[in-house]
């Protein structure tokens, strides 16, 4: 890709152009919004968004703008799955000092309640990284296509 911030390979938009907009538009400098937007328990857009560029792959010959638009979507799928895993991270950590602690009260009940939601964010990140490993197959095999016809 040229360094022109134009039009990438094949005529796709460059990579990442659409989540790069999006992300300066709603103005990224606070880490609470980047945390906001990478939430694995607000994902459903992402989720359609992943469904919907796997649907269009599927159907042969890449439409105009989908190799970028995949790109787009794996940036921001890969970048919601490793703020996934460090929020699992926090809760391993926050676990641990809960077990130094467990006899004193309500100890043992919060340690459940951060089992759980760790549980549930790392089924959340296996499952995404399992779609995101589809898109990322089919956008290996479409840009293959694309450079070849």
């Amino acid at each position: 890709m040229s360094g022109s911030g134009g039009v990438g390979r094949g005529g796709d938009p460059p990579p990442f152009s659409e989540l790069n907009g999006e992300r300066v538009a709603r103005r990224i400098a606070t880490r609470g919004r980047m945390r906001e937007a990478c939430s694995m328990r607000d994902s459903s857009d992402l989720a359609l968004r992943i469904a919907r560029v796997s649907s269009r792959a599927s159907e042969g010959r890449p439409p105009e703008g989908l190799l970028g638009e995949m790109e787009d979507v794996l940036a921001e799928g890969y970048l919601t799955a490793l703020s996934g895993e460090a929020g699992s991270r926090r809760l391993a950590e926050r676990l641990e000092r809960l077990v130094e602690v467990i006899d004193q009260p309500g100890a043992a009940v919060e340690a459940r309640r951060v089992a759980l939601e760790k549980r549930g964010i790392d089924a959340d990140v296996s499952d995404l990284r399992a779609r995101l490993a589809l898109v990322h197959e089919q956008f290996v095999e479409m840009r293959s296509l694309s450079r070849s016809g």
